[in-house]
């Protein structure tokens, strides 16, 4: 996927790590081509990432040799080992800071390979073969409780990417920080789209909301940033506009819609600072993105998610089942090339072939306007999105009727997810802790 890139932009910085050492495509094609002789291995490889240099070139080593990457996050070892029952990954590499002592895992042995940040230990019998097209396994955004495995081609990857660049004008002389997890499919977007573009990417781990983040933005001279709108509302509140480089031309939102007054406060800053921001719509079963509001239809299209990207169809259906017309209300579906193939819940079916035939029914409500620009509204099957996470509402609810004997609705209400029959503020640092969601987007109301 990658190789054009690496070939034309052989000299070029590809990566830039916090101590300031440029990797070039050059190298960093080296580096992922070492590595995948050192994986030798054909079939499934889990990878417990971070946003680090060896992150970056296992998954790169992965996906140029046409094997399946799983990618996850921040995860509790009986997750980890849960995953590796249900999946029989070939190959798996753990970030030893997660996981200082080796885990017991049966039928794997671990591997001495000479990375600084890395454990990797190899299945010793081979589990059953996966579809060749198939490239990655990503984790929707859902927390509540078992997230599916969404699998991705290789041609949807592709699709996409290129789909992306397009839209957001995205060229070598940009330069990207890894603002979001690598493992989220927004983060891993941003990614592929600026190494695809020959463009730079500096490497981090620090907390975007802390001082340091923002002082290696400036350092680095970053021109593009994405993140989602929960970050975009603390970008008022905290000040943190203030420490944003000079050098920042591009500002990206996806994850979840905007409140009518972030939108003013978004448009406004953006016009005022000379900076293109773009708002952009998906889901990671759309690997990920579906549609963007260009920058300059910002004004004039205000609430909307976009035009859908290139080689994209969107459609609604009405409840009664039929093609809504321009301003009806109903299921918002995806046609195209970047639709996933289905989802994954056993290493079985990582053999399956194309389960959706390049048609997505996202679950969310929304309209076309007569210049076919999408304007969400909400959600069909009771979800909310939250801090670019995808919560059931009904299991929440669930949660708090058998954990704490709460009885209440729950509901999505200007980015927050709102308790209405509840009085008893605990219950929030508990769907805090089990979504992974700041506390400050629940709020009880009796």
């Amino acid at each position: 996927m990658f190789e054009s890139s690496f070939m034309k932009y052989k000299e070029r910085t590809a990566l830039i790590t916090e101590t300031g050492k440029g990797i070039t495509y050059r190298e960093l094609d080296q580096l992922q081509k070492d590595m995948s002789h050192l994986i030798c291995v054909e079939g499934l490889t889990l990878v417990v990432c971070t946003n680090t240099l060896e992150s970056i070139v296992i998954y790169l080593a992965c996906i140029q040799k046409h094997g399946t990457v799983m990618l996850e996050g921040n995860i509790r070892e009986e997750q980890l080992k849960k995953l590796v029952e249900e999946y029989l990954p070939e190959v798996i590499f753990l970030p030893k800071k997660q996981f200082e002592e080796r885990l017991a895992l049966k039928g794997y042995r671990y591997l001495e390979m000479g990375m600084q940040d890395y454990i990797c230990c190899k299945r010793l019998i081979t589990g059953p073969q996966t579809y060749p097209e198939l490239a990655l396994l990503l984790t929707t955004s859902g927390s509540t409780g078992s997230p599916k495995h969404v699998r991705i081609s290789y041609e949807n990857l592709e699709k996409n990417t290129v789909a992306i660049i397009r839209s957001l004008g995205i060229c070598k002389e940009d330069r990207t920080i890894t603002s979001l997890e690598m493992s989220y499919s927004y983060g891993l977007s941003v990614i592929n789209t600026f190494l695809m573009s020959g463009a730079s990417i500096v490497l981090t781990d620090r907390r975007v909301y802390s001082a340091g983040f923002w002082k290696l933005a400036v350092d680095k001279g970053v021109t593009s940033f994405s993140e989602v709108p929960s970050f975009y509302e603390m970008f008022f509140r905290f000040g943190i506009q203030q420490y944003v480089p000079d050098s920042l031309k591009v500002m990206t939102q996806a994850g979840g819609a905007m409140r009518n007054g972030l939108w003013d406060n978004m448009q406004e800053y953006a016009e005022r600072h000379g900076i293109q921001f773009y708002v952009m719509y998906g889901q990671t079963e759309a690997s990920p993105r579906i549609s963007c509001l260009p920058w300059t239809d910002m004004k004039r299209k205000k609430g909307s998610a976009g035009l859908p990207l290139d080689g994209e169809k969107i459609t609604i259906m009405s409840s009664a089942g039929k093609f809504a017309p321009a301003g009806e209300q109903g299921e918002i579906l995806c046609v195209g090339e970047n639709v996933g193939l289905g989802y994954a819940y056993s290493r079985e079916d990582l053999s399956r072939t194309d389960d959706w035939n390049g048609i997505l029914h996202t679950g969310d409500i929304g309209y076309l306007d007569c210049e076919g620009y999408l304007y969400l509204t909400g959600r069909k099957s009771g979800y909310a999105k939250v801090m670019g996470k995808r919560i059931s509402l009904a299991e929440l609810e669930e949660i708090l009727r058998e954990k704490c004997g709460v009885v209440c609705s729950c509901q999505e209400t200007a980015g927050k997810i709102v308790l209405t029959g509840c009085n008893d503020t605990s219950v929030i640092k508990l769907l805090a802790d089990i979504t992974g969601i700041n506390a400050r987007m629940f709020e009880c109301i009796r």
